[in-house]
């Protein structure tokens, strides 16, 4: 999960705070987008947000520079709660990150994970260490990349 804060924005509807409901939070044009934003200088999908650790990683998809609390970046770069990030004619803050563990089970693994802890509850201590020692892996992976 990452929710920012609006700032400033040429765009007068955008003036609230936005959430993601995963890892990853999109701002751009497209109607796919997290944050939807209808200013000239954006495309489809200008920017992608994703958890990284404890962290948000910042990726463009152009080769414009932007600003991290003041300081002028070109191309991907890591950051912190509290970060203010500026592009043209938009800033905001990063408010919260928190890494949502349940975007790595389908609706059929939580299913069963629910049935089993209500079918063996004494077992289920073991299906908790082995979704823990999952979501590690998983996490991993998505750091990794």
């Amino acid at each position: 999960m990452i929710k920012i804060s609006i700032i400033k924005s040429n765009d007068p509807h955008l003036d609230a705070d936005y959430t993601s409901s995963g890892n990853i939070f999109v701002i751009g044009k497209s109607k796919k987008s997290n944050l939807i934003v209808d200013l000239e200088s954006f495309a489809s999908i200008a920017f992608t947000l994703k958890v990284k650790n404890d962290n948000v990683l910042i990726k463009p998809h152009t080769n414009e520079p932007y600003l991290i609390n003041k300081k002028k970046i070109k191309g991907s770069k890591v950051c912190t709660v509290g970060s203010i990030i500026s592009i043209p004619e938009l800033t905001f803050k990063i408010e919260k990150i928190q890494f949502d563990e349940s975007e790595n089970y389908s609706e059929l693994a939580k299913k069963v994970i629910e049935k089993f802890n209500d079918q063996m509850p004494e077992e289920s201590k073991y299906l908790l260490d082995i979704q823990e020692t999952l979501v590690s892996i998983e996490k991993a992976i998505n750091d990794s990349r």
